[in-house]
């Protein structure tokens, strides 16, 4: 018997690396680059553009994305006479990887790994949907704001600094009550070069260290703490 319980598992895992080496050496890289873009233009009727350098499978169940960028425009029909048509681009990522976890498939949970690097740092986590709920388990670190322009139609910002996240949440999707988690954001160097709300200009400010506590219970986010260090140099603060 234990024989052969070795025998398959000898035999699953060697028959695991002859597909993985497989679908490596074969893999359509540039045609599932064209057919990404393809459906993303399709799905969102021109909306947004996706461009991706190269596509790699990630262990087995999974996909990874080299030089993937996301750009918005404003639809043809919609634009004024003499607009320009330049898009906007919200996501410029140097890697991003998804990740079917197969594990949790046994117990009915669907659940997916993500791994990211884009603005100078990284994403990592994973997303999962149980039967009544959802969990969102992700990192953040050392993002860089000044690669990122906030810019929308009542709001935009130029920022500075590095952005830090951990955000560990289980949200019931039957009962928001029953939600809880915990979030948390960490800024250093921060500093606020020029920002927009409601077409009110708001004026500059300079943190070396920020950091926010949120908590999730019984489905209400709650402040559990914040601190703020500003810039000795700068002590103004936005209003």
């Amino acid at each position: 018997m234990i024989r052969k319980l070795g025998l398959f598992v000898v035999s699953t895992v060697w028959g695991a690396l002859v597909f993985r080496i497989a679908l490596g050496l074969s893999f359509p890289s540039s045609v599932a680059a064209d057919r990404l873009s393809w459906e993303v233009d399709r799905a969102t009727d021109g909306r947004l553009v996706m461009q991706v350098g190269d596509v790699s499978p990630w262990g087995i169940s999974g996909v990874g994305l080299k030089s993937f960028k996301v750009l918005s425009r404003a639809k043809a029909s919609s634009r004024k006479e003499g607009e320009g048509g330049q898009p906007t681009t919200l996501l410029d990522a140097d890697k991003l990887a998804v990740r079917l976890n197969l594990l949790p498939l046994i117990g009915g949970t669907r659940s997916i790994a993500i791994d990211s690097d884009l603005y100078g740092g990284w994403i990592k986590g994973a997303l999962s949907q149980g039967e009544k709920s959802l969990g969102v388990d992700v990192r953040a670190r050392e993002l860089d704001l000044s690669r990122y322009t906030i810019a929308g139609e009542s709001v935009s910002a130029q920022l500075e600094g590095l952005l830090g996240a951990r955000i560990k949440l289980q949200l019931d999707q039957e009962n928001l009550a029953e939600s809880k988690g915990n979030i948390r954001i960490s800024l250093k160097d921060l500093k606020v070069v020029s920002a927009s709300f409601g077409g009110f200009e708001l004026l500059p400010a300079d943190f070396e260290e920020a950091e926010l506590k949120l908590k999730v219970e019984d489905g209400v986010l709650t402040q559990e703490e914040e601190v703020t260090k500003n810039n000795p140099d700068d002590a103004r603060t936005m209003l």
